[in-house]
């Protein structure tokens, strides 16, 4: 396959793969792992189907269709893996509805069932965070592992290689 047929494959092969997710794995997947997993299961089926697509048919023309579908597939995994994670942001949503409902029924909960969801969530992340290698605890001090380092370091500098000058 050269070309539009190609492309048009990859397309309906992300269309199916939306698809499954939303009928099957929407109330599975729930971790940010589970989530990147399945989206580099068809990032990794994508890029396999262009390089045996080019092996095919080894031209210039295909080889830029096999970068195309590659390209269409990350930002897709991107967009979704976006879309997914702002989803996920239930800490804010959450107390903003809990004040919201504080405001509009004055019998509702108190600041303490805040702060109790709050530390409630900042400690659900800060497992997460540790189940990843990235942060270690001793005695209820956190610390950066060597991998959590390397991560935050390369954080930086991609922040000034970028020149960001507003960090909101």
């Amino acid at each position: 396959m050269i070309g539009f047929p190609f492309i048009l494959f990859i397309i309906l092969l992300l269309i199916m793969h939306l698809l499954v997710y939303f009928i099957f794995f929407r109330y599975i997947l729930k971790t940010e792992q589970s989530i990147f997993g399945y989206h580099f299961l068809i990032f990794a089926l994508i890029l396999l189907c262009s390089t045996f697509n080019f092996y095919l048919l080894p031209v210039e023309e295909n080889f830029y269709t096999c970068v195309l579908a590659g390209s269409i597939a990350a930002i897709y995994s991107l967009t979704f893996l976006e879309l997914w994670t702002l989803s996920q942001i239930s800490y804010s949503r959450e107390i903003l509805l809990k004040a919201k409902e504080k405001i509009l029924n004055s019998n509702s909960s108190d600041a303490e069932e805040l702060q109790q969801l709050g530390a409630k969530k900042r400690m659900e992340r800060l497992s997460s965070l540790k189940n990843m290698g990235l942060l270690s605890e001793d005695q209820g001090l956190w610390s950066l592992t060597p991998k959590g380092k390397t991560i935050a370091l390369s954080l930086i500098a991609l922040l000034k290689i970028s020149n960001l000058k507003d960090r909101g």
